[in-house]
């Protein structure tokens, strides 16, 4: 048994968690953190499902399935809690976005995002996480996460818009320019970011494929499970 030291991540519902120690002369590998973005309601819970069938830690608190998305949102509740801090303290939501230097300036989260990454490089050599807020908390995200690929997540903005509709009831003029908010931001993560692009309509035409582009970008054995429970039947109504 290794020597373990007992922590307690708030994240983790105040559960007592064991946390291995790193033994002196052993062999470390550097922690891979896998970073889902992308706008709401544009396919982020597809490609964080695939991730966690293909072994990536997506977190052991996910946000439980619902009518919005019965296959599962995937989406570490930590995290989510995290960002919806920082976007709460900067005065707005995902919704009501407040300005990009607003959010930037948000600091008081921070300690309990370092922890966060730290018990997570602990656990797991390949984690990450999915919540579409990071495209606008990713300043703060950056200075914790030492090894980082962003997978962007692009869908035709038609169909985001009809889903929030269906969703949130938000009018179409809304919906576009909250959609422009969150996507113009993928210049910025692309500039000086490790990333790889998935499109949802291509993942739904050609799972296989997609899913083998992504293993293979992870390092991991290509695994058919990973988009069994993909079905081209979400594309109903712009879902």
């Amino acid at each position: 048994m290794p020597d373990v030291a007992v922590s307690v991540w708030p994240g983790r519902a105040g559960r007592f968690v064991p946390m291995p120690l790193v033994q002196e002369g052993e062999a470390s590998v550097k922690p891979r953190q896998i970073v889902v973005l992308g706008m709401h309601r544009s396919g982020t819970s597809m490609i964080a499902g695939m991730l966690l069938r293909m072994g990536v830690m997506m977190g052991d608190d996910l946000i439980a399935a619902d009518w919005s998305n019965p296959a599962g949102h995937y989406e570490d509740r930590a995290a989510s809690q995290i960002n919806r801090g920082i976007l709460e303290m900067a005065g707005g939501s995902w919704r009501d976005v407040p300005s990009q230097n607003d959010i930037d300036l948000v600091y008081l989260r921070d300690c309990e995002m370092a922890w966060f990454a730290e018990m997570r490089n602990k656990w797991d050599n390949l984690w990450g996480f999915k919540d579409p807020r990071t495209l606008l908390t990713l300043a703060h995200w950056d200075k914790y996460l030492s090894n980082p690929l962003y997978v962007l997540v692009s869908r035709d903005r038609r169909a985001i818009a009809k889903s929030l509709y269906r969703r949130n009831g938000i009018e179409e003029a809304e919906a576009f320019a909250l959609i422009e908010r969150y996507v113009s931001r993928f210049d910025l993560v692309r500039h000086d970011r490790e990333t790889i692009t998935f499109e949802y309509e291509g993942v739904l035409r050609y799972p296989g494929r997609e899913s083998k582009r992504l293993s293979d970008r992870l390092g991991v054995p290509y695994c058919k499970a990973a988009t069994e429970f993909i079905d081209a039947s979400l594309n109903h109504e712009g879902e």
